[in-house]
């Protein structure tokens, strides 16, 4: 299809000619049917929408196709299957990545269910990022509320409105702290033990370095033991012997 072919255009009475007068929910129930006939539209193949901009039905349709654009463009932005597609597409360089200045906000002095919210994006985010290969880091930005540069200490100014910090302004621990702690310090923190066979013990777990403590005929051992493959998360096994 051509542009002409692709293009709708919208025009309407104007308020002071509305069938239905002040009616606000009669209004409000043109709009949800503005909104399903332009879905309809970008379903058949329309792509260009225009409006004559005058006060009344023209400026409602054109609200509704710019709502209905930021929807569409969040929704890409933050569905998970596209995030991962693109760090995964990045991944095929071969080169480390690391993300930069996170920032999940909850906002400053606000409601405790917006900081349990900020929790649960947190942590799906940080499970996302570390299942990618490559993956090497993680920067968190503005760790403490109320605190961000440039905007005065406690204020809201700034980007201390978005209360994206770990930490409150008092130091406490926030849920998405807590959320991060039981992975980091928990669920990827790889423990294990037991009695070896042969003179050895395998253990399949993380990239990083361990802590061993080997006992043997009342002799006890203790020695690091580095896992390692450019700070790629990944899973490992290895045979110990002493």
């Amino acid at each position: 299809m051509d542009e002409i072919g692709t293009t709708c255009c919208f025009s309407g009475p104007r308020p002071k000619n509305y069938p239905w007068g002040n009616n606000k929910e009669r209004e409000s129930k043109i709009a949800e049917k503005l909104k399903i006939a332009v879905r309809e539209a970008i379903e058949r193949g329309y792509r260009h929408f225009i409006s004559g901009m005058a006060a009344g039905i023209d400026m409602l349709a054109a609200k509704i196709v710019l709502q209905m654009r930021e929807e569409e463009i969040l929704k890409s932005y933050l569905d998970p299957a596209v995030h991962f597609d693109v760090l995964e597409t990045l991944g095929k360089l071969g080169l480390p990545m690391q993300i930069s200045e996170v920032t999940v906000p909850s906002y400053f002095r606000s409601e405790e269910a917006n900081a349990e919210i900020q929790a649960f994006i947190t942590e799906e985010l940080y499970r996302l990022w570390f299942s990618v290969e490559n993956m090497e880091g993680v920067d968190y930005w503005n760790l403490v509320d109320g605190y961000a540069t440039g905007a005065k200490r406690g204020t809201c100014g700034g980007e201390n409105y978005y209360g994206g910090g770990l930490l409150d302004f008092d130091m406490n621990e926030k849920p998405a702290y807590r959320a991060l702690d039981r992975l980091i310090n928990g669920e990827w923190k790889t423990t294990a033990g037991g009695n070896g066979v042969k003179d050895s013990f395998r253990f399949r777990g993380f990239f990083g370095t361990y802590e061993i403590e080997v006992r043997r005929q009342g002799r006890t051992e203790k020695f690091n033991l580095d896992l390692s493959d450019s700070g790629r998360y990944a899973a490992g096994k290895t045979a110990v012997r002493v």
